[in-house]
């Protein structure tokens, strides 16, 4: 399977480098680390990327889950219902990376916040926003991860308590008790 160790060998492989259009990194659990190494490598150069971020972790606070070596241990269940235990690396249990994290890794490898939809986030190249304000005149970039985020959980993709439990305590360590809570 890729890892960011071994993705840039991967693409070269196959013939995959220079401009591309889209890039769509799903693999339910190690999204970020292997498109920062991707991005990082030089190889591909997407107008747009989708990527699958984790809703658990509402704005402004970042989290990353990065690769070792013993991911996946093999004693580890495959499956929510092997052992009647949960996987501890699936996707629910231990998303790949905030809305947050992603958006200050990836503005500065040029690529901005256009959309998040509560799973998956669009990200513009520089020329792609250019397109995208000229065809819709109403969008104003930088696009704020907050609005976006918010606006995911009012079109229900989550629970509009959950934006609550973020937004209105004034203790941030209460915050981060509703955020263990929500990836836990």
């Amino acid at each position: 399977f890729a890892t960011p160790g071994n993705v840039i060998a991967m693409l070269y492989s196959v013939g995959m480098w220079g401009d591309i259009d889209i890039l769509k990194v799903d693999v339910d659990g190690m999204e970020c680390p292997l498109l920062f190494a991707t991005l990082a490598g030089h190889v591909v150069r997407p107008k747009i990327v989708v990527v699958e971020l984790s809703p658990h972790i509402p704005p402004p606070f970042e989290f990353c889950r990065h690769p070792h070596p013993d991911w996946p241990h093999p004693d580890w269940p495959k499956e929510s219902g092997d052992a009647g235990h949960m996987s501890p690396f699936s996707d629910q249990n231990f998303p790949t990376c905030s809305v947050t994290y992603a958006v200050r890794q990836l503005l500065q490898a040029g690529y901005f916040l256009y959309k998040f939809n509560g799973d998956n986030a669009v990200f513009l190249r520089e020329g792609a926003v250019a397109q995208a304000v000229e065809a819709a005149e109403e969008i104003r970039f930088p696009v704020d991860e907050v609005a976006c985020y918010t606006l995911a959980s009012a079109y229900g993709f989550f629970p509009p308590e959950y934006t609550q439990e973020w937004l209105l305590p004034a203790d941030p360590y209460q915050t981060l008790g509703y955020i263990w809570g929500n990836i836990t």
